[in-house]
């Protein structure tokens, strides 16, 4: 439901992933689709695995940790969103 709300209002998505995972329907060969659905994605290392998917949307830093019993926060705050741009930045480059 957030997705799609997301996207009809065109808000980018920035997602820092682990090595070899994606959101379904938006592999690393689908980019038209990710710029269609307003999506941006880097992978971490391969060797670094990360149970934890960070997502950036406007002043907003949400955590999500994948185990057996999924849990997410989310942080609001101009600070920790430009802090986590740049470990975003520095991976998609």
């Amino acid at each position: 439901h957030w997705m799609k709300k997301r996207i009809k209002k065109k808000h980018w998505m920035n997602d820092l992933v682990s090595h070899g995972t994606w959101l379904e329907g938006l592999g690393p060969k689908n980019k038209s689709e990710h710029k269609k659905n307003y999506y941006k994605y880097s992978q971490l290392p391969k060797g670094f695995y990360s149970p934890m998917v960070i997502i950036i949307f406007g002043n907003k830093v949400a955590q999500v940790i994948w185990s057996k019993q999924p849990f997410a926060f989310v942080l609001e705050s101009k600070k920790i969103k430009d802090s986590f741009m740049q470990y975003f930045n520095y991976f998609w480059n």
